[in-house]
């Protein structure tokens, strides 16, 4: 799976909104990690966030990416390198799920935690506390500076004020 983008970012950060605009402007096939793994599992996550069997449901996923028919086309997949775990604590996900994943570069989304906030209220009808989407967010960026630098990629932080340009300069020196 080399030829993976992964864009990474809390919930509610715009990480679909970037990959359909990506998907448009570059003709690249987008797939969201948690639809897929809806799809296999029949069911929907809940809308407080909250994951049970976050590492069976990697294996879930990558089951799910081993039957797309992508065998040589760039794509990108949007998913976290943390969850919510049941009891509501910031969890990171296996470092293994990456290495198997074998992305050729990580973005990550980021945004103001209260603009998050209030995507989220508005699209899940559910509140979080801004300081722990700030925490959130903060742990989801340390964590894919590690699996990048683990992983020996590279990597891209994207907040609503950077340019598209910047990313798509960073996806096509990933196609190299």
């Amino acid at each position: 799976m080399s030829n993976l983008i992964f864009i990474g970012g809390v919930h509610g950060v715009g990480k679909t909104q970037l990959s359909s605009d990506l998907e448009r402007q570059l003709k690249l096939e987008t797939y969201s990690a948690s639809k897929l793994i809806s799809d296999i599992k029949k069911i929907r996550f809940a809308k407080n966030k909250r994951v049970k069997n976050i590492r069976d449901n990697q294996e879930i996923l990558l089951y799910a990416i081993n039957q797309l028919d992508i065998r040589s086309k760039f794509f990108i997949l949007e998913g976290h390198f943390c969850l919510i775990n049941e009891e509501g604590e910031i969890t990171r996900i296996p470092e293994n799920s990456f290495r198997k994943l074998n992305p050729k570069g990580i973005i990550v989304k980021i945004d103001d935690v209260e603009k998050i906030s209030d995507r989220l209220s508005r699209r899940d009808m559910e509140q979080f506390d801004i300081a722990f989407l700030k925490s959130f967010q903060e742990e989801e960026i340390d964590y894919a500076k590690e699996i990048s630098q683990g992983l020996g990629i590279p990597y891209l932080i994207y907040s609503a004020e950077s340019s598209i340009s910047s990313i798509r300069k960073f996806i096509e020196s990933l196609k190299t």
